[in-house]
Order: structure tokens, then C-alpha cells, then sequence
């Protein structure tokens, strides 16, 4: 029960674990993309949805486990025509891949931030040393990473998507309010 008239359209597709580092990247260049595509159908052409988004999620607890998310805030009298909008791009990801330009509009800021990212302390504190004790791979994965995320390459997306975005594989929640 809620008065706020709207909804959300949650998808999520499996993916893995993190413990494959250049997995764990080339799916988050490929959320970026996904995610990208979804902002300019839902938002900018449906008009649907102010900030529709994706996110890579890979379990570093469990084996094998990981979420590719796609989460909008929507009208509720929309939200099945977000839910098959957001299956169809995933499915066209899936069936053909993305492009050059897609690939390096998602690259270009990823590699900015970690450009950035490396001269702050609290990234290094929370994201490399903190936990370091515990994963001693993410100094390794510190020392690879740029070079790791520029030389990502269209067919590795190409085959992501195919592995793992399929509409068939996602799994739905739609969340709608109902008058109190």
C-alpha cells in the first residue's frame, strides 16, 4: 500500500562470481552499455522512466553467483511496456552484440574514473588496502586494471551478451503500489 504512484520493473539476469577479475570487467562495461541503450528507449524516446539503470553485482561470497540488474522507477500504467522494452534490448544485446562507438562510450568514463580514483586515498583505503588482508589478488587487480578495461574488445562483449543476457534468462519482479 502506498500513495506514491509509482512502480518499479526489476530484471535480473545470472552471471557469476568475482573471482574472475577480467569477467568481473568486461560485465561491467557490458552494464554500461545495457545501461545506456535503456536510457535513450525508456527515457529518452518512451519517455518512461527519468533514470533507468543496470548494474553488474558479482558475489564475492558465493561461487557461480552473480546479478546483471536493470531497475526502473516507472508509472505503474507503464510498467509492462518498460518491462518488454528493457527484455527486448537485452534480447537485441543478445542476438547482436554491440558497437565500436557503444563500447568506447562505455570505456572512455570507466577509464577516467579510474584514473581519478587512483589518486584518492579512500579509494585505495576501501577499495584496495581495506580488504587486501582478505583478497591479497586486489593488489594484483589494482596493478591491471587500466590497461585491463582499455584493451576490453567487442567480441568479448559480443559473446557476454550472448551468455549471459537472453530475455529468456531474466528473471522478473514489477512492484506496483496499491491505494491504502
Amino acid at each position: 500500500p502506498s500513495e506514491i504512484p509509482k512502480g518499479y520493473v526489476a530484471l535480473y539476469w545470472p552471471t557469476t562470481d568475482n573471482r574472475d577479475i577480467r569477467l568481473v570487467r568486461r560485465l561491467s562495461v557490458l552494464s554500461e552499455v545495457f545501461s545506456d541503450r535503456l536510457r535513450v528507449k525508456i527515457r529518452e524516446e518512451l519517455g518512461d522512466a527519468y533514470s533507468p539503470a543496470t548494474s553488474s553485482g558479482p558475489s564475492e561470497t558465493y561461487r557461480n553467483y552473480g546479478l546483471m540488474t536493470a531497475l526502473i522507477a516507472v508509472d505503474p500504467a507503464k510498467a509492462q511496456i518498460v518491462t518488454d522494452a528493457t527484455l527486448q534490448i537485452a534480447e537485441d544485446l543478445a542476438a547482436n552484440g554491440v558497437t565500436e562507438d557503444e563500447l568506447e562510450r562505455a570505456k572512455k568514463p570507466i577509464l577516467t574514473s579510474l584514473r581519478e580514483a587512483g589518486r584518492n586515498n579512500q579509494y585505495w583505503l576501501f577499495s584496495v588496502l581495506g580488504s587486501a588482508q582478505e583478497f591479497p589478488q586486489r593488489l594484483e587487480w589494482r596493478r591491471s586494471i587500466d590497461t585491463d578495461f582499455a584493451a576490453i574488445t567487442k567480441a568479448e562483449i559480443d559473446a557476454l551478451t550472448k551468455r549471459y543476457l537472453p530475455a529468456a534468462r531474466a528473471f522478473r519482479v514489477t512492484s506496483l503500489p496499491v491505494k491504502p
